[in-house]
């Protein structure tokens, strides 16, 4: 999707006036392998199923969320999904289970966490994290974080 708007020499952008639940579904089922940056703005209060089974696709340039979204199944099935650029606060639970997401996106999402949440639960591909860092790293990584609760998958 990147190369096709670079070579039509547009830009993709989420209008401000789309309802909450208006981005549903958005690119599920696609088969890009690249998403370009997507600033989601604050009458987007949840990304349902926006990347759901999406197998194909390794790397979002760059996704700006705000600290009231939800994720509902929004990364599930995200199975060559490699490379993620957050930007903005995550402020409610998020999974990325099935993803072999890379040390810096991992570092990305983590670093994006509310410091303000409590009771909620970030969740990654154990692999990809086993992969990416030592049992000392991670340790460090997540006690920036004691808000919030890890799981491996």
């Amino acid at each position: 999707l990147i190369n096709i708007l670079n070579n039509l020499g547009i830009t993709m952008e989420i209008d401000s006036t789309m309802p909450t639940y208006g981005n549903q579904n958005m690119f599920q089922d696609a088969k890009f392998t690249e998403i370009p940056r997507l600033i989601f703005p604050t009458s987007c209060g949840s990304l349902p199923y926006v990347f759901y089974n999406c197998t194909s696709l390794k790397e979002i340039e760059a996704l700006g969320v705000h600290e009231a979204m939800t994720y509902s199944n929004t990364f599930a099935n995200c199975s060559k999904l490699s490379y993620i650029r957050i930007e903005g606060v995550i402020g409610n639970s998020i999974s990325f289970s099935s993803s072999p997401l890379t040390k810096e996106s991992i570092e990305s999402i983590v670093n994006a966490l509310s410091d303000t949440t409590s009771g909620l639960t970030c969740t990654f591909n154990k692999t990809a994290k086993e992969s990416a860092f030592t049992t000392e790293e991670w340790a460090a990584l997540i006690a920036t974080k004691p808000n919030w609760s890890f799981s491996l998958i």
